[in-house]
């Protein structure tokens, strides 16, 4: 049956394991998931546990994707609409596998008091749906395929830097905790860390977690790498708060 949500229409198909609703610009997205043995397995237990879910687009406000597991709803931005439908997927997966540890979410919100802690814990949850994700992706794409997860890093520390530096962590602290501040664990507070800083961490942790070099677009001159940025750091920070700041941050996360 097709009925109007707003907007978007969506399909509503009793036949689908574990969905009750998702927008017709998401059905080749959606298909996918019931290609693959082990999501269908996932699906048939995200609704034993949280009933069945709903897949909408809409403003997730900063983030790509959101689980709502009091709506039961997995929210995509609606930036993804104009993205690779390999990103559709892999942020449509990652919340299914966030929403298979609902509980667990739960209980961290009801019981935990601290924002460093409850960020801190969250971002532990995410990053096991990130890892899972990046696994399973390529069952369905391809491992040649680029996607949104691909370059998730084992060690949970430099996730939980790039949630940082993305903004990620700090709404989490605003979303729970508006009335704490919430720091962080870089060297330096991540309040007290500027665009231009925040930039030129993202760019360490990417060569960091990529480990290849991304050529200028000047042919002539050299690949930028990890090495050659933190070299650069290096030679700069006596001049400069802000390099100084994110030398700091990157020698205690790298070294």
């Amino acid at each position: 049956m097709v009925y109007v949500m707003g907007t978007s229409v969506f399909f509503n198909r009793k036949s689908l394991t574990g969905i009750s609703s998702y927008p017709i610009a998401l059905e080749s997205t959606v298909s996918k998931l019931f290609s693959n043995e082990k999501l269908q397995r996932i699906l048939q237990v995200v609704e034993r546990q949280v009933g069945k879910i709903k897949i909408e687009v809409t403003n997730c406000n900063g983030n790509k994707a959101l689980w709502s597991w009091k709506e039961k709803t997995i929210k995509l931005d609606t930036s993804l609409l104009n993205g690779s439908a390999e990103n559709q997927l892999a942020y449509l997966v990652f919340e299914l596998f966030n929403a298979l540890q609902t509980s667990e979410f739960k209980r961290l919100v009801e019981e935990t008091s601290d924002v460093e802690e409850l960020v801190l814990n969250v971002e532990i949850l995410e990053h096991k749906s990130a890892l899972k994700t990046k696994e399973i992706i390529p069952q369905i794409v391809g491992e040649s395929a680029e996607f949104a997860f691909k370059y998730i890093d084992p060690e949970f520390k430099y996730h939980y830097a790039l949630d940082q530096i993305s903004g990620h962590a700090e709404w989490l602290a605003r979303s729970y905790f508006p009335a704490q501040s919430y720091r962080g664990n870089l060297f330096h507070p991540i309040a007290s860390l500027d665009k231009k800083a925040r930039e030129l961490l993202y760019a360490l942790l990417y060569y960091k977690m990529r480990k290849t070099p991304i050529p200028k677009k000047d042919k002539s001159s050299q690949d930028i790498n990890f090495d050659k940025i933190m070299s650069a750091l290096k030679e700069n920070s006596p001049f400069d708060t802000t390099t100084r700041k994110v030398l700091d941050c990157a020698n205690h996360l790298f070294l």
